[in-house]
């Protein structure tokens, strides 16, 4: 196996013994965004019935020169929403930087400490302003997560691709009190100039929902 440099380490690939997770990250390419106070959510907009684009709760936007591979979204609830009845979720890819007013940045971390690579990605929660739709707009994914209110602790996560599959966080817990929802979709490629954005609505919220948040990428 041959030696590998990256950032400020000299690596040996794993692959063999460990899955293409575990591999991106002995080479450095593997990044953790998330948010700056544990046990601290941040709140989203009061959204309404319908899709609303300029209204975002999650923008990933890569600034860079590599390719985002992202491998999961997970929200964990902190505080509820209020007069919601509906938590529906629509995951958008766009050409551009499609943030307008950002909100809070999440807090990225390389996950090999020993390396000195850093991420591109520009990445803003809780109620995002963005810019309009461009032609180029696609919808990635759209799924209503829970058909009522929901509970504190409740925990929505998106894994983006096959290889992400098996997690045990995504299991049912505690009887009908939290939930931990797990979603597997098509994988995403968010290439240099491009956005991800994810949007929430439902039943009108007079207040949005809080959620601490944390999104796994590779980015190479």
């Amino acid at each position: 196996m041959s030696l590998l440099v990256t950032g400020s380490t000299v690596s040996t690939g794993v692959a063999p013994l460990a899955g293409r997770d575990t591999l991106a990250a002995d080479l450095g390419y593997s990044f953790v965004a998330v948010t700056p106070v544990p046990g601290t959510g941040i709140i989203g907009h009061a959204v309404s019935t319908t899709l609303v684009e300029t209204k975002a709760i999650f923008a990933c936007y890569n600034g860079g020169t590599a390719t985002i591979y992202p491998t999961h979204l997970r929200l964990t609830m902190t505080a509820l929403p209020v007069a919601n009845t509906m938590q529906q979720f629509t995951h958008v890819l766009d050409q551009g930087n499609r943030i307008a007013t950002a909100a809070t940045a999440l807090t990225i971390a390389n996950t090999h400490m020993n390396s000195s690579n850093v991420s591109s990605a520009q990445i803003s929660v809780g109620a995002v302003v963005t810019t309009a739709a461009t032609s180029q707009r696609r919808i990635h994914h759209h799924r209503v997560v829970r058909p009522v209110i929901g509970v504190i602790g409740d925990v929505y996560q998106w894994n983006y691709g096959s290889g992400t599959l098996v997690d045990p966080s995504g299991l049912p817990v505690e009887g009908t009190a939290r939930v931990h929802i797990l979603t597997v979709t098509a994988p995403i490629v968010l290439p240099p100039g491009a956005s991800l954005l994810v949007h929430a609505w439902g039943a009108t919220f007079s207040t949005g929902a809080t959620y601490e948040y944390e999104f796994a990428f590779v980015e190479k």
